[in-house]
Parts: C-alpha cells; structure tokens; sequence
C-alpha cells in the first residue's frame, strides 16, 4: 500500500485507532505511510469534531429573544461584529438548519425615479452655461474678439 492514497474507510479507520490510543509507529508499518502523514491524522483524531452551525444557532436564538449584535457578542464573549456578520451572512444557513433566522427578511424599497422634465432642462442650460463661462474666462482677449466675431457673422 505504499504510497497509495487511503481510502475513506480506511481514514476513518486510522483515525479511530488513533483515538483509540494506538502507537503512530505501529500504524505507520500497518498501513505503509510515512511518520508525517500518521502524524498528521494524529492531528486530525485529536481535533474535536465541529458542529457546523452551532455558533450561527446560538446567535440566531439570541437574536430572536430580542437581543442585539452588540449584546450578543458581549453575552458570547465574541469579537465586535462576529454576530452582526452571522446575522447577515449565514441567513440561508439558519433556515436550513433548522432556526427561522431572524425576523423575515425584508425586501429593499427603491424609490422611484420621477424626472420633471422642466427641471432637467433648466439644470442641463444652467450646467451649459456653466460650462461656456469657464471656457469664456479661460480665452485670452484676441480669442474673445474672433468668437465674437464669427458669432456676428453667422447672424
């Protein structure tokens, strides 16, 4: 079996002779492995198994008894805004793991946009104007005077 990748089974299987106290050297010869991969399933037979969830769970109770981010991350002794993000970024985890999530979500309210057009007009003159005084500040005097005169003659 050496240098055979383990077979799900048989991972399982290491981990739990592992936990079952079992020597690394003697499972190293068992299964064909190196010392370092053994030891690196030691880490993982050590390791306590994570409840995917639990901590997303908590807070959502917490939340549903009325308690804000704030308080929640006091009460659970987390990091300012751990419960906030939980809040907000795990809502579809919280419904199917079983919590409700919070209060239900509610959908975005976007204004509408209602133009005048009468008032788009008068900014957009107002904006050109704007516009044309600042070019007409930046000519010298003989560009002013040629403007003026081309303007004349297009008359």
């Amino acid at each position: 079996m050496a240098g055979q990748k383990l077979t799900r089974e048989q991972r399982q299987e290491l981990i739990q002779k592992l936990r079952a106290g079992e020597r690394q050297a003697d499972l190293t010869k068992e299964y064909g492995l190196t010392r370092g991969t053994v030891s690196y399933y030691a880490r993982q037979a050590l390791k306590p198994k994570r409840q995917a969830g639990v901590l997303t769970k908590k807070i959502a109770a917490l939340f549903e008894k009325g308690l804000n981010g704030r308080e929640i991350d006091e009460k659970l002794k987390l990091y300012r805004g751990c419960a906030a993000y939980h809040l907000l970024r795990h809502k579809a985890a919280l419904t199917m793991n079983g919590a409700s999530g919070g209060p239900a979500k509610t959908r975005r309210r976007i204004k509408p946009i209602v133009l005048n057009m009468e008032t788009e007009e008068a900014d957009q003159a107002s904006r050109m104007s704007s516009v044309l005084d600042l070019a007409w500040s930046k000519l010298g005097f003989e560009e002013k005077l040629r403007a003026i005169e081309t303007l004349e003659k297009e008359k």
